[in-house]
């Protein structure tokens, strides 16, 4: 299921917005309620600059892809009572540079590459197959009262391609150049939450200030609880990791958490 066009503004030849430019505006007000989709190459993609998409009781299962994606500049996307399942080859979810929406109350199941990642897209392969840079961060979402049961890498990971290495030159954000990508997502709160694993990562934040509070984690094996660093940029990082507020989580762990290059001001408080 696509909602792709355009409404509205155009962008210039460079990708961006020119001054006094109208923002473009995709879909609006749109409902997916009360569905099944299984065994599809990627479930729902929420085209740039939507506004207004409601899933409600949707079951996406077997995706080779993702089950739910949504683009650049969507906001006021809700995720709610829903149900994801066996998805195979990225992340259940991906908040691709989408601001002021909500995940609530949806159960994820064996998601293997992950369950929803925030992230900033760096606009990459620049004019070719995608010119367009991405001006809006996955900041001020909300992921409220989730399950997350044997999610892979991740039941959570905000800022997710934080450090990420463009070897190649193809990140458009990076003007072509080589380098690790500088992630932003910001405000965002993930709380009452739920996560069991056996491995890779319960939850997992690179960029803040952000807020974590009240989940319940079960991490079994070699399953680490959480992590609060700068990912890939590790101590290349410019500033230490600032303004994230951890508290009153309930951690049943075998294994340490994962915190690397923090501030002062990273309040960790279970």
């Amino acid at each position: 299921i696509q909602a792709t066009r355009f409404f509205g503004g155009e962008f210039g030849a460079d990708g961006e917005l020119d001054e006094g430019e109208s923002l473009p505006i995709g879909h609006t007000n749109i409902v997916f309620e009360d569905l099944k989709i299984e065994d599809t190459g990627l479930g729902i993609y929420i085209g740039t600059y939507s506004k207004n998409v409601d899933i409600n009781r949707v079951h996406v299962d077997n995706s080779q892809r993702i089950a739910i994606y949504s683009e650049a500049g969507s906001h006021g996307v809700k995720i709610r009572n829903s149900i994801i399942t066996n998805n195979n080859t990225r992340e259940a979810v991906a908040i691709d540079s989408t601001y002021d929406s909500e995940i609530s109350n949806t159960l994820f199941i064996n998601n293997r590459e992950g369950g929803i990642n925030l992230y900033q897209n760096c606009g990459e392969l620049k004019g070719q197959v995608c010119p367009v840079l991405r001006t809006t961060s996955s900041n001020n979402n909300r992921i409220i009262n989730n399950t997350f049961v044997n999610t892979g890498v991740s039941g959570v990971n905000v800022a997710s391609r934080q450090g990420r290495n463009h070897a190649s030159g193809w990140c458009a954000t990076l003007d072509g150049q080589r380098g690790k990508f500088t992630d932003t997502a910001r405000d965002n709160v993930v709380s009452n939450n739920t996560f069991v694993c056996t491995e890779g990562t319960s939850l997992i934040v690179k960029n803040g200030p952000n807020t974590v509070s009240n989940n319940r984690i079960f991490a079994r094996q070699r399953c680490v609880p959480f992590e609060i660093s700068t990912g890939g940029l590790g101590a290349e990082a410019s500033s230490l990791l600032d303004g994230i507020v951890f508290d009153s989580n309930l951690i049943d762990s075998a294994r340490p958490p994962r915190l690397r290059n923090l501030s002062p001001n990273v309040s960790i408080q279970d």
